[in-house]
């Protein structure tokens, strides 16, 4: 085959199509192809093209504009060209409608890639024209479209001369005329022959006010009587959804359900689900859809009233709730508790919480958004945002996050922050023998579930500090520690093997890089300015003495406890050493 150059003028399309005419047969299938001839020549020489036998690929698509757009249809065709001309047969195209101008875009895969590029499309498209099936596809048995009813039709009443029209099917909205009168009616009551209605004697009953032959409600409505276990107003509603009593108050402060009592045990209103299956059935649902409307609103009046009491009875091992409540508002607040008291030296609580069971829980809460706060407490008038006492337990429990205290947002896992005065964490331990204040660190590899022993030069814990600088803290992480001592694994570690050493980082002047300064080796070697110390004290650099003036006293090197003592006499130029004879100078 001929290698063709990519270009948008390279091929010279000839297009023609065959149209089949077949005799006009009422029982004839119309076939469902459409058959197409092209001829292509070189663009360059002129001379038509020919596969020799052979096959090129040549892309078909249809549009409905004559340039740009989305393709409709395509059909990609291995084609044989003999002498310039080739025939294809188009099928699949019963998805067009037909309705409208479509255009034939034919492209040549001049390079064999089974893509189709900008380069190998033939321009422009040619307009798709009618076959004679088509020239007659508006026409039905030789009818026109317009011989035929639309699917929605109307009919005058003239029209209908016999049969029966069911009632269902008249339209309510039909106006009728003046065939439909008491006069032409059969089966007519007694009553309605003269056309009006006689029956004008009613009762208006408990709750009903009756004025001329119309009732209506009396408001308040006020039912008084004796029922044991029972309502006088009840509602039974068997719908799914349904409401058995539905109360609506639409004034700025109304109450759309009020219920009182007067007894000492009386209960205003009461709820129950009584379904005890393996349902999640409510006893009381309230809904409030104001921008600061509350679901239940409860006030207690009495001296040790309750606002709201939560009782969840069964007692067995279930995870039974008290009190629940779900907020799904960007703000919004699942339980809300305030207590009203200004003055009172009294603590009066905005929300109290017991749990009396051996591992019971006073208040759990969980969060599940991405920045939700599973407990929030908030102090406005300089009083404590959170306390938290346990006279056998745990104080505060925090888990999966940071904590802050002085701050609303730590930048560690504790962060303690304090405004204008010293801020610190004191650990205050009453033991004998071990009764200071313990700060430790521990490490581990893996994961927390599942822990592995630490490896050399693992950090088991560390103590450092860095500042604020010209335009902020520095990046929270390792590098940000300036100064800091750190205790460290001197070898992997096992149940028997824990060796561990100490070192001190330091930053000089006018840098932000870390060295070390000092180690203490896992053997109680000092060294300073080395990491490797093999003497008990080994200093890589200078080591310097104060300078006096004078021989030292013989009393201050008279005892072995006193011996390695050094002192330099910078008068005479002299460096003592205490040895067991006494100061040896040099």
């Amino acid at each position: 085959m001929k290698n063709f150059k990519s270009s948008n003028t390279f091929f010279i399309i000839m297009i023609s199509i065959l149209l089949l005419v077949l005799p006009d047969a009422g029982d004839t299938q119309i076939p469902q192809t459409v058959s197409y001839q092209g001829y292509l020549t070189d663009a360059a020489t002129g001379d038509p093209v020919d596969t020799a036998g052979g096959t090129m690929d040549v892309q078909f698509a249809l549009y409905n504009v004559l340039s740009g757009g989305s393709a409709l249809w395509t059909d990609m065709q291995a084609v044989t060209v003999s002498q310039g001309v080739y025939s294809v047969t188009f099928s699949g195209l019963g998805g067009l409608a037909f309705d409208a101008q479509y255009y034939l875009e034919v492209a040549v895969d001049e390079d064999s890639s089974g893509t189709i590029e900008a380069a190998e499309i033939l321009t422009p498209r040619e307009p798709f024209t009618a076959v004679p099936y088509a020239l007659n596809a508006e026409r039905v048995d030789g009818q026109d479209a317009s011989d035929f009813a639309a699917s929605v039709h109307n009919h005058a009443g003239s029209d209908i001369t016999s049969g029966t029209v069911a009632e269902a099917q008249i339209d309510p909205a039909i106006a009728r005329d003046a065939e439909l009168t008491w006069g032409n009616l059969s089966g007519i009551p007694a009553g309605f022959v003269d056309d009006v209605d006689n029956d004008t004697t009613y009762s208006a009953g408990t709750g009903l006010d009756l004025t001329g032959t119309t009732f209506s409600v009396l408001v308040p409505l006020n039912l008084s009587g004796s029922l044991s276990n029972e309502g006088l107003l009840s509602g039974t509603n068997s719908n799914s959804n349904g409401r058995g009593v539905y109360g609506e108050a639409n004034g700025g402060s109304g109450t759309g359900v009020w219920g009182e009592t007067s007894g000492i045990n009386g209960r205003g209103v009461v709820g129950n689900a009584s379904n005890s299956g393996d349902g999640n059935n409510i006893g009381g649902w309230f809904y409030a859809h104001g921008t600061t409307g509350r679901g239940v609103n409860a006030e207690a009046s009495g001296t040790n009233g309750i606002g709201v009491w939560g009782r969840a009875a069964n007692s067995s091992d279930v995870s039974n709730i008290g009190v629940y409540g779900q907020a799904d508002g960007t703000y919004g607040i699942g339980v809300y508790g305030g207590a009203g008291a200004s003055v009172g030296t009294n603590g009066n609580y905005g929300g109290w919480f017991e749990a009396n069971g051996g591992a019971g829980w006073g208040v759990y809460a969980k969060s599940h958004g991405t920045n939700g706060i599973g407990i929030y407490g908030h102090a406005l008038n300089g009083g404590v945002g959170g306390y938290f006492n346990s006279e056998g337990g745990y104080g505060l429990i925090v888990q999966n996050g940071n904590v802050g205290i002085g701050t609303t947002s730590p930048s560690g896992t504790l962060e303690v922050a304090r405004d204008q005065v010293p801020t610190g964490i004191l650990a205050t331990g009453y033991r004998d023998l071990f009764s200071a204040g313990v700060f430790t660190g521990r490490k581990a590899r893996g994961t927390m579930a599942s822990p592995t022993a630490v490896q050399t030069d693992d950090i088991l814990a560390t103590f450092g500090g860095y500042g604020y600088g010209t335009n902020g803290w520095p990046a929270a992480g390792n590098t940000a520690v300036k100064a800091r001592m750190q205790i460290v694994a001197a070898q992997n570690w096992t149940d028997t093997a824990q060796g561990a050493y100490i070192n001190f980082i330091t930053t000089p002047i006018g840098s932000t890089s870390r060295s070390e300064a000092m180690r203490i080796s896992d053997s109680g070697k000092v060294g300073i300015g080395t990491t490797s110390p093999q003497s008990e004290l080994q200093v890589n650099g200078y080591t310097q003495l104060a300078l006096t003036s004078g021989a030292p006293p013989s009393a201050d090197c008279d005892s072995a406890s006193e011996r390695g003592r050094m002192k330099v006499d910078n008068a005479a130029g002299l460096l003592y050493i205490c040895v067991d004879s006494g100061w040896l100078s040099k």
